[in-house]
Formats: structure tokens, sequence, C-alpha cells
């Protein structure tokens, strides 16, 4: 299947673009989850996806998440 294919970046970034999603339908649980998934496999060197997770997180109100990253 295409996902065996996928990189652990790319499978990182889906599932960053699927917590954007949850963000914006207002499931701001979700997003989170997602988020606590995403972050420790997102490379440090990646500072575009790392903001955009971070600037998530602040949106679904899940500072303490964002204090620990």
């Amino acid at each position: 299947s295409r996902v065996d294919t996928l990189t652990r970046v790319d499978l990182a970034h889906a599932r960053l673009a699927q917590a954007v999603v949850r963000l914006h339908e207002g499931e701001l649980t979700d997003a989170t989850t997602l988020l606590e998934d995403v972050w420790p496999k997102l490379p440090s060197w990646d500072r575009q996806s790392r903001e955009l997770a971070l600037e998530i997180a602040v949106q679904a109100g899940a500072l303490e998440r964002v204090r620990e990253w």
C-alpha cells in the first residue's frame, strides 16, 4: 500500500494536516491528541512544521503542552 512507502516525516506531516482540520472543525481535543503523537516525530530541523504544531496547540488551548515542547 502507498502508506507503507511513506517516511516517518511524511506520516507526521499528514497527521499534522489532520490536526489542522480537527482544529478548524472545532474538535480541539482531537487536534491536541494528534499533535501529541506528531510532535516527537517532527525533526528538529523542520521549523515550519514545528511552528505550525505549536500554533495549533495554542489555538486548541493546550498551553501546558506548548510549554513542555
